[in-house]
């Protein structure tokens, strides 16, 4: 039987290397609460895990080839903190690489409140 934390770190990673480096998008309904409260989303994103689907379908329109990495994954109770790298070829064919890290707090499987900090790079 797995632990809660190993639990946890399984669902981060389908997060960001099956969803977010992978592209599956129909992921989103099994790892978003349809309560999902995202507090940096972009002022134009439908709310719950509509908007993550939105949000991603977008990134993955500008970006197909985007690759994240787990550089930290740290996990306290219901709460994730994720330090990540993504790579992309950006639209001039010159290659983009962003840091940043997530707190995602989870109820059960799903993910219901997000925080994004992205650095200026």
């Amino acid at each position: 039987m797995s632990t809660r934390a190993e639990q946890l770190r399984e669902l981060t990673q389908i997060l960001l290397e099956d969803l977010w480096s992978g592209g599956d998008l129909a992921l989103t309904d099994l790892l978003f609460g349809d309560d999902l409260v995202h507090h940096m989303a972009p002022p134009d994103l439908v709310p719950g895990a509509a908007g993550q689907r939105q949000f991603l379908t977008q990134m993955r329109q500008r970006l197909p080839d985007m690759r994240t990495t787990i550089e930290d994954l740290l996990i306290d109770g219901d709460r994730v903190a994720v330090r990540w790298t993504r790579t992309a070829t950006g639209p001039s064919g010159a290659l983009i690489r962003l840091t940043g890290a997530d707190i995602l707090r989870f109820d059960g499987d799903k993910i219901v409140e997000i925080w994004a900090f992205q650095p200026q790079e």
